[in-house]
């Protein structure tokens, strides 16, 4: 997928485009990222939001655990968003001893049925 010298880790995840169970989106969204799923939800409700906040984090994992050895949990991760189809997680994994804290870049797509999100560090 890409040069070892361009990047750490890659991460890719890809999910139905349904809207998550109301349960699931309770643990792994801030306050933050429930507003911003909200507007965004009102504005373009052909995207299932919560399920594309859900496949962008299991991405930014997938990036994650190969550099860290870790995996910070849903929480762990705040993801804006850009107005396009880009997106910045910003984690902090607090599962060591000591604080680790960086930003995962990607990527997102809707098409045939599925989100699919691509990650980089």
């Amino acid at each position: 997928l890409g040069e070892a010298s361009r990047w750490r880790a890659l991460g890719v995840d890809a999910e139905p485009a349904d809207a998550l169970p109301p349960t699931v989106l309770a643990r792994i969204a801030s306050a933050t990222e429930r507003t911003w799923l909200a507007e965004r939800s009102a504005a373009r409700p052909e995207v299932a939001w919560d399920r594309l906040l859900f496949c962008i984090k299991e991405a930014v994992f997938k990036t994650w655990f190969p550099v860290h050895g870790t995996s910070p949990g849903f929480r762990g991760a705040e993801v804006r968003l850009d107005d396009g189809d880009g997106f910045v997680a910003t984690v902090t994994d607090g599962s060591s001893a000591s604080v680790v804290r960086a930003e995962v870049a990607g990527r997102w797509v809707q098409a045939r049925g599925l989100l699919v999100c691509a990650a980089w560090s």
